[in-house]
Formats: C-alpha cells, structure tokens, sequence
C-alpha cells in the first residue's frame, strides 16, 4: 500500500475513528497501521499488543471496529447491489 492510498482509507475511516476515553487516545493513523499490520501479518494480538506497547483489549477493540468501518465503507463503495440479488435466484 502507497501512501496515497494510506491517506484515501484513513480519510474515509476518520469519521468512525471515536474517542471515548479519558486517557490520551491513540490516532487514527495509529489505529489504521495497527489493523494494516494485523491483517497483512497475521500473528496474534497479544504480539502485536506488545509491539505497539498497547492493551491487548485496545488492539483487540480497535482491530474489530476498524475492520467493520472497512467492511461498511468499502462493501458501499465497491460492491454491486445487482450481483447480490442475482444468486438469490438460484
């Protein structure tokens, strides 16, 4: 991934990136490199907990969330509606 198209997928998730702690949140960039690196690497989330020096709970959160933003931002974007609708039929 470039980093034109790093800039297109966090600006389009920016709006679901929500802060709802007290303590100093991570950025949106933050976040989107760490479900990137999970998604592309794999591993575990306890590791990349580590490798980041966050809770293994706050990987785990922002990896689920960001991945159902993608979900719903690109599955509108890219996916024909028509194409659903079509094997319903068989």
């Amino acid at each position: 991934m470039n980093e034109l198209q790093f800039e297109t997928l966090l600006n389009l998730l920016k709006p679901h990136h929500l802060n709802r702690s007290h303590r100093k949140p991570l950025t949106p960039e933050q976040k989107l490199c760490m479900t990137l690196k999970y998604l592309a690497q794999g591993g575990s989330r306890q590791s990349l907990a580590w490798q980041v020096r966050v809770d293994k709970s706050t990987v785990s959160k922002v990896i689920d969330e960001d991945c159902i933003s993608v979900w719903n931002i690109l599955d509108v974007k890219y996916t024909e509606k028509s194409a659903y609708n079509g094997w319903q039929d068989y």
